[in-house]
């Protein structure tokens, strides 16, 4: 995990790096794909917490992920290695919660 986002809700958002050596191979040969993974962590109200991956990819959409934060329905997912970032919005009246369903 790396440089977490952290909502008012006590919810965090993390972009990680699901296959470290890959990782690593990218970072020296950006043609080699790196996974992406988004994961949310959400404190419950009893104790405990929610973990649950909204996001995942081959590496081919944006490879190596390493930040991702969410308002809304958006998600924003960046990287390192990248020189763009994915942009995900849910049509109107849909939340990420709805999409991790």
């Amino acid at each position: 995990m790396d440089n977490l986002d952290v909502l008012p809700d006590g919810s965090i958002w993390a972009g990680c790096h699901t296959k470290r050596l890959s990782f690593v191979a990218h970072s020296k040969d950006a043609s080699k794909l790196s996974p992406s993974e988004v994961v949310r962590v959400l404190p419950l109200k009893n104790g405990g917490y929610d973990v649950a991956r909204v996001y995942q990819n081959d590496g081919k959409e944006l490879s190596g992920s390493s930040v991702a934060a969410s308002c809304k329905n958006r998600l924003l997912v960046g990287a390192i290695y990248e020189n763009f970032f994915l942009d995900g919005t849910l049509p109107p009246g849909k939340s990420l919660e709805d999409a991790r369903r």
